[in-house]
């Protein structure tokens, strides 16, 4: 009789679980205590809650900073004054219809914004003893409050050098604590790599794994101050965006004996027995049925002092432009650099031709941003650019259309999304695994429209694939609220923003409240939550 009851129990404790659909959960984050002076005054505000809901969505993520319910004098010791006010926060979410996903930003020994911090929660264990105690003292504040109300997410983006085994070891003591004192509990565990990967082996622990997307980076973080102040340099204002690589190498890259020339060397070169080394070059393939003007916006060059650097462009094999450029900024050592030189590569293409290649043949290599392409027969200019996101490990392959424009082999797109989520959670998810996207957006720097159609593929995937989703800050520059854009578009769609309907720079749409209300972001997600 004793096992049976054991078994209902254990049964029960499962149903319950499993029963907080999280495939349904839509909503956003709320970084008020992201960290001591992130988001002054750091305070969480009922009116965030109020906007969720009446925007009908149903889930808040709160990731919060361990200072914010420790002493300031001994991070062991609870604070009951600030911890009051995440009891605030939980009981908004219970009067507003949300649920509460309570996580730890960071604690004593790791944070994703000082990674390797020491001594580390990941080789400590006092440390550990410490985090575990965290999650019991939330686990018994919270205890009353139904699964349908509240889950814990254990701790924001584990680093890449963090190990499974690692990551996994630690998680596993805080879900063992929870669920001796909270057996109901809806428990969240990041994945790995910041949230990019799956935990394989947490999958029999019965918890949700949070999926982290903000690829790709320099389209996403476009401009933002990511590590030490260092800013992500900005990408193609586009999506998609083509994937195709935005640097040309010379032969003498290969003499470089750097390190970086060495990458170069290795990455971005192709090696043919039969010819040595042979840099990869910008292929366009026909056929051109009219004659077209090429043009390509040269942004730097990189050439030793004695040797220029050559570009040429043929037409199947017939040479049509040729210039050469010599490298004039001050000496550094045995290499000088030009950048921002600001000139256009251009030749005039032969109507039958079928494959230009543009490519650099002496010197050590050159950065483009866009090819344009003047068709005799048409007065405008079409223009495409490449992408910033890695480094080229084949050559940049373009295609000239009929109609006068030019594509790509490939793009980042909703199909890429694709891959880089679904397809690499998929074995997780045949093996009974539940996911929900708990962080991605875009920084206020990448061009509105494009992130409009960018965060609809994204939402498009995932919700094809059952997965609720949220994005990471309601309020500041990467949410709906408060993003100091200044290309903010007053349409409620991506279309109608394509059609035209955008304000002037500097103007916004504001909120009868206090807040400045990125209208096509919200009609978005809200179309996007409606749809699953």
């Amino acid at each position: 009789m004793r096992i049976g009851f054991v078994a209902l129990a254990l049964w029960l404790c499962g149903a319950w679980l499993h029963a907080q659909d999280f495939s349904k959960m839509h909503g956003a984050g709320l970084t008020d205590k992201q960290g001591p002076g992130y988001h002054p005054p750091d305070k969480f505000r009922e009116a965030d809650f109020h906007f969720l809901r009446e925007n009908g969505f149903n889930f808040v993520r709160l990731p919060i900073a361990y200072q914010f319910w420790t002493r300031d004098d001994d991070p062991a010791l609870i604070d009951e004054v600030k911890v009051r006010e995440i009891d605030e926060a939980v009981e908004w979410g219970r009067k507003y219809g949300l649920h509460v996903c309570l996580g730890f930003y960071s604690v004593p020994g790791y944070s994703i914004a000082e990674p390797n911090r020491q001594p580390s929660l990941w080789t400590d264990e006092k440390l550990q003893a410490g985090f575990v105690g965290y999650w019991r003292f939330f686990a018994e504040r919270y205890k009353s409050v139904g699964p349908e109300l509240l889950s814990f997410n254990l701790l924001n983006e584990p680093a890449y050098e963090v190990t499974e085994e690692q990551y996994a070891a630690v998680m596993r003591q805080a879900i063992s604590a929870i669920r001796e004192i909270d057996p109901r509990r809806p428990i969240v565990v990041d994945g790995l790599q910041v949230g990019r990967l799956p935990v394989m082996s947490l999958l029999g622990e019965n918890v949700v794994q949070a999926l982290h997307f903000y690829e790709p980076l320099n389209f996403t973080h476009a401009g933002a101050n990511l590590i030490d102040g260092v800013q992500q340099r900005k990408g193609p204002g586009q999506w998609p965006i083509p994937r195709i690589t935005r640097y040309l190498f010379g032969p003498e890259s290969e003499q470089g004996e750097n390190d970086t020339d060495d990458r170069l060397k290795q990455s971005m070169a192709t090696a043919s027995p039969a010819r040595g080394y042979e840099p990869l070059p910008l292929l366009v393939y026909g056929p051109f049925d009219v004659g077209v003007k090429l043009r390509l916006r040269i942004d730097n060059v990189t050439a030793r002092r004695e040797n220029p650097l050559r570009v040429v462009m043929l037409a199947d094999r017939k040479m049509v432009a040729e210039q050469a450029y010599r490298a004039t900024s001050p000496d550094n050592g045995d290499l000088s650099v030009t950048q921002d030189i600001g000139v256009d590569f251009s030749g005039v293409i032969p109507a039958g031709t079928r494959v230009v290649t543009i490519r650099v043949v002496a010197g050590m290599g050159l950065v483009w941003s866009q090819l344009g392409v003047s068709p005799q027969d048409r007065p405008d200019e079409r223009v495409i650019a490449p992408d910033e996101v890695q480094w080229p490990t084949q050559a940049a392959v373009l295609r000239y259309e009929t109609d006068g424009t030019l594509t790509a082999h490939a793009y980042y797109d909703r199909q890429w999304i694709w891959e880089q989520t679904a397809a690499k959670w998929r074995s997780f998810v045949e093996q009974g695994g539940r996911v929900m996207v708990q962080e991605f957006g875009c920084y206020k720097e990448t061009p509105h429209l494009a992130m409009l159609k960018y965060l609809q593929d994204c939402t498009a995937v995932w919700n094809g694939q059952g997965w609720g989703w949220a994005i990471w800050e309601l309020r500041g520059p990467m949410g709906i609220l408060d993003n100091q854009r200044q290309d903010m578009v007053v349409s409620g769609t991506a279309g109608e923003a394509e059609a035209g309907n955008t304000k002037e720079p500097g103007q916004a749409v504001e909120n009868p409240g206090d807040s400045t209300v990125d209208q096509a972001l919200l009609a978005v997600l809200k179309a996007a939550a409606q749809d699953q």
